[in-house]
């Protein structure tokens, strides 16, 4: 779907329910951190009350975004999300798992994504208890 699509259809569901509605917003359909951020700003005029922004680039030959540029998009969207009217919950995504990398990496990009600001926190992957608890563990202790 392109970016236009997406926001047409977060416009109809949100029409269509008085629930919030969060809308997973791939990569902000865009690399750079300002272009990809927008994509919040979109999603909320189009009535969605919370989306994610994800790290993977959607390029098979580079499947990740390096971990600075990554960090530099969720902190880019998170700066969109409270400058907007309303409020607006953000889901910073490490697609690490999902992309054959390891969970080390996943835990370093989720907690600098938190650190920037980042309401929720999302590694898709993870399929059993051993790396959940570890990750709790790990966010725990800092």
């Amino acid at each position: 779907m392109s970016r236009a699509e997406v926001i047409d259809n977060c416009r109809v569901i949100a029409a269509a329910t008085d629930l919030p509605v969060n809308a997973d917003l791939e990569n902000g359909y865009a690399d750079e951190p300002r272009a990809a951020a927008e994509m919040i700003r979109l999603a909320a005029e189009a009535g969605i009350s919370g989306g994610s922004i994800e790290d993977a680039t959607g390029d098979p030959a580079r499947p990740i975004y390096d971990f600075d540029l990554a960090v530099e998009r969720v902190h880019a969207a998170v700066e969109v999300a409270r400058a907007l009217p309303v409020p607006f919950l953000l889901t910073a995504r490490a697609e690490n798992l999902l992309h054959g990398r390891d969970l080390d990496d996943a835990i370093r990009r989720l907690q600098a994504f938190e650190r920037v600001g980042a309401d929720v926190l999302y590694a898709p992957g993870v399929r059993d208890l051993p790396p959940s608890a570890r990750w709790c563990r790990r966010s725990a202790s800092r």
